[in-house]
């Protein structure tokens, strides 16, 4: 296949991509309760990696070719590409620090729950302190998978809003980490952000038996490489735990 033709079967592939099942949803509430606004066509562009360094989060910009439609996904919660879901790093709150500007890529893990990936941690971030009280909500979530209750939502708010609530410092990671995005303990329209950790991956796997993938995880034993979104993402796929 010479260049010119597989330039061409390229475009057409991001033509393709751009043109289906576009959607946005204006809030986290929107998105729990499954109600997207239909778009035309959306089409992402990675920003480079000054935009990221001084950004952190975000490293997405959507567009849509209209400039009134534009400003509306740029003020919206979350958007979907045919299969890719973005987050507005934006909307999500460390405490009262923004995660950053611009989207990043997502992933669901039930109705609640959402995996996404940042070089922002909390400076004051403290795994021990959040081991024991992250293990009931995160085992909830292995165990079920799909959907979970109103009453795991409220503990899992409870849980993590209390954890995080005085974390307001953030900084800057080399690699992008994982985080979970939940329900905040005090308005389930608001959420709260959880770095996805040693101790929350033992729950996640753990809790559904998984124990090579267990040992993949830890086959790293440098703990800020094994933390990688690069490392982790693959993990969380094989466990079928995020879609």
């Amino acid at each position: 296949m010479n260049t010119r033709l597989l330039s061409l079967c390229l475009l057409l592939l991001t033509a393709a991509d751009a043109l289906s099942q576009c959607k946005y949803c204006n809030s986290y509430e929107d998105f729990v309760n499954d109600k997207w606004q239909p778009l035309d066509t959306l089409y992402s562009k990675k920003h480079g990696k000054g935009y990221v360094f001084l950004w952190g989060v975000g490293g997405y910009k959507l567009t849509t070719g209209d400039k009134a439609t534009d400003a509306t996904v740029k003020k919206s919660f979350a958007a979907m590409q045919g299969d890719n879901l973005f987050v507005n790093g934006h909307r999500l709150k460390c405490g009262k620090q923004s995660m950053g500007k611009g989207f990043c890529k997502a992933a669901r893990i039930n109705r609640y729950n959402i995996v996404f990936t940042s070089n922002i941690m909390p400076a004051d971030y403290n795994s021990s302190q959040m081991a024991g009280a992250m293990a009931a909500t995160i085992g909830a979530i292995a165990v079920q998978g799909g959907a979970i209750g109103g009453a795991v939502a409220g503990l899992a708010g409870g849980i993590i809003g209390g954890t995080m609530g005085g974390m307001q410092a953030t900084k800057s990671m080399k690699h992008p980490v994982c985080h979970i995005v939940a329900p905040s303990s005090d308005d389930e329209k608001q959420t709260t952000i959880v770095p996805l950790d040693d101790h929350l991956m033992d729950k996640l796997l753990l809790s559904r038996n998984l124990t090579k993938l267990h040992d993949k995880y830890y086959a790293e034993k440098d703990k800020d490489k094994r933390m990688q979104a690069s490392r982790v993402i693959p993990i969380l796929e094989k466990a079928g735990i995020i879609e």
